[in-house]
């Protein structure tokens, strides 16, 4: 689902932004499982932070492909935020 590096000519603006927003709509479902959840002693911590970590990786991928912005395929924050950093 994520890019490494956009098709040549590059990724037309509608093309990135519906990218953007499937990425949009996953993220809100890893967030509302939280919410869901929270008061359950049958979920752990682990399991909500991952759904959270989730959201917000899925976020960033958003924000960077509605940008056109090529990434890596990987679950780290910070190589997104490092990313982001280096293109704006």
């Amino acid at each position: 689902m994520c890019i490494t590096k956009p098709p040549r000519g590059g990724m037309s603006s509608i093309k990135r932004r519906e990218q953007a927003l499937l990425f949009l709509r996953k993220a809100a479902q890893d967030e509302a499982l939280p919410d869901a959840v929270i008061e359950s002693d049958k979920v752990s911590d682990e399991v909500i932070g991952f759904h959270c970590q989730q959201a917000a990786e899925k976020m960033l991928k958003s924000l960077l492909s509605d940008l056109g912005v090529a990434f890596h395929k990987t679950h780290e924050l910070g190589a997104l935020m490092d990313t982001m950093a280096r293109k704006h």
